[in-house]
């Protein structure tokens, strides 16, 4: 413990009188006079006595709390006490206090008082001197001094259809509980007061208590990218300008939709082929039904396979000439919705162009028959016969083929025949063109 004011009063008491080298004690008497020089902390060699006449102490505390800001520290003077101590935030004067009281900490002459807040970001302290001497100021304390709420969005929690926003808000002014607004992509979902008890928050500011968490449920917003925000709302209290504040904002995705590529759209004759992936998050196990429609008509349903994500989705398909869209969509599982996977083209030939027709050699057993085309839809070409006006196939040729020579015919009979050019999606005939077999000769 200090003997500051113990040491004062001995020097005021003690003369020193060199009496045959002994040192000799006399009645009490007023302090003996210092020069000015010397009534310093740090006197110079010239000065034979350690009192000074200015107060000494310390500023050990500033912190911001209900009320105001609470500051701790001691102070003494060796003219006597208790010393009146001045404190100010930033340049501004808000308070002045005795340090009159005990800590065991501090001991005696200290003060742990609450003073008046005002904006500012450090506290100082002068101890005012009694007596002889000069105030001295006993120390500084930086210490953020807002108004405005401060806390925390600490987590958001999906699940399922709900939304859960947690964290804590507090108003510097008061030790009572504020209120909160949830903002949902900028729209205003929530407002409540932050009234769950957070023991880590009374831990941290234990002026205020742990009385200011808040915890609310949301209905989740589907599929996309989304943030949410938390506003505390100010306590309307003194000294200095007050606002809502901004506690914190987290953003999160959400994906349930399925997805898909699309790898293969490809017509062959009177087949399309659908081939690609597709999967859904809520559901790996049952597989994705894709749905397949042409120029928005639904043609062809199909399941992925088990786990592997891939389908085929082939279709037969004849249509009207010219170009068709083929549309591939998976059909959503659970939460979410059905997505488009993707859109591609097909082209269905224009019909194909009749074939031109000739006779060839002619025998009494034999006719040869010879034919041109130019079509590239074109695959093979038919020629058909008839002798009694039913007309029947004779044979199929591939579309390179354009003669063939047929057979075992009667003597002197009539012969009639036509070849039909054969596409994927058409055909059309030559002009018929009819013959007799000859006499054998």
């Amino acid at each position: 413990m200090r003997k500051v004011r113990l040491r004062a009063a001995l020097a005021a008491a003690l003369t020193t009188v060199i009496t045959t080298g002994l040192a000799v004690l006399s009645a009490p008497g007023p302090a003996l006079a210092i020069p000015p020089e010397c009534d310093v902390p740090q006197q110079p060699s010239s000065c034979t006595g350690p009192i000074h006449h200015d107060p000494e102490g310390e500023l050990r505390g500033a912190t911001r709390v209900p009320g105001g800001v609470r500051v701790t520290g001691w102070a003494t003077d060796a003219d006597g006490g208790p010393v009146a101590v001045a404190l100010r935030i930033g340049q501004t004067e808000v308070a002045t206090l005795t340090a009159d009281q005990f800590s065991a900490d501090l001991g005696e002459d200290s003060f742990n008082r609450v003073i008046p807040a005002v904006a500012g970001t450090s506290v100082c302290a002068t101890a005012r001197n009694i007596g002889a001497g000069t105030d001295v100021e006993i120390g500084c304390v930086d210490v953020a001094i807002g108004f405005e709420p401060f806390g925390s969005l600490d987590e958001l929690a999906l699940n399922g259809a709900t939304l859960t926003v947690r964290g804590w808000a507090i108003d510097p002014d008061t030790a009572e509980q504020i209120a909160v607004d949830v903002f949902y992509d900028s729209e205003l979902v929530a407002s409540l007061p932050a009234g769950v008890d957070r023991p880590d928050v009374a831990q941290s500011y234990p002026a205020y208590g742990g009385v200011h968490g808040y915890q609310v449920n949301v209905a989740a917003k589907g599929e996309g990218y989304h943030t949410v925000c938390v506003r505390g709302r100010h306590f309307q209290g003194v000294g200095g300008p007050e606002q809502d504040t901004q506690l914190g904002c987290r953003s999160y995705s959400v994906r349930h939709n399925p997805e898909g590529v699309l790898t293969t759209v490809e017509r062959i004759g009177r087949n399309v082929y659908v081939r690609g992936y597709a999967s859904d998050p809520d559901d790996s196990w049952t597989g994705v039904t894709v749905r397949v429609t042409v120029d928005g008509v639904v043609v062809r349903e199909s399941r992925t396979e088990h786990n592997k994500y891939y389908f085929s989705a082939d279709f037969a398909y004849i249509g009207s000439p010219g170009e068709h869209t083929v549309c591939v969509y998976a059909l959503n599982l659970g939460l979410g919705t059905d997505i488009l996977i993707e859109c591609r083209p097909i082209t269905v030939p224009w019909a194909v162009a009749a074939p031109t027709m000739t006779i060839g050699e002619v025998t009494s057993t034999s006719v040869e028959v010879t034919w041109t085309s130019t079509d590239p839809n074109v695959v093979s070409f038919r020629v058909e016969h008839t002798a009694d006006g039913a007309w029947g196939p004779v044979g199929t040729y591939p579309q390179w083929q354009h003669s063939q020579r047929f057979d075992g015919l009667g003597v002197h009979t009539p012969h009639c025949y036509r070849v039909m050019a054969v596409g994927y999606f058409s055909e059309a005939s030559s002009a018929a063109i009819c013959v007799t077999t000859p006499d054998a000769s």
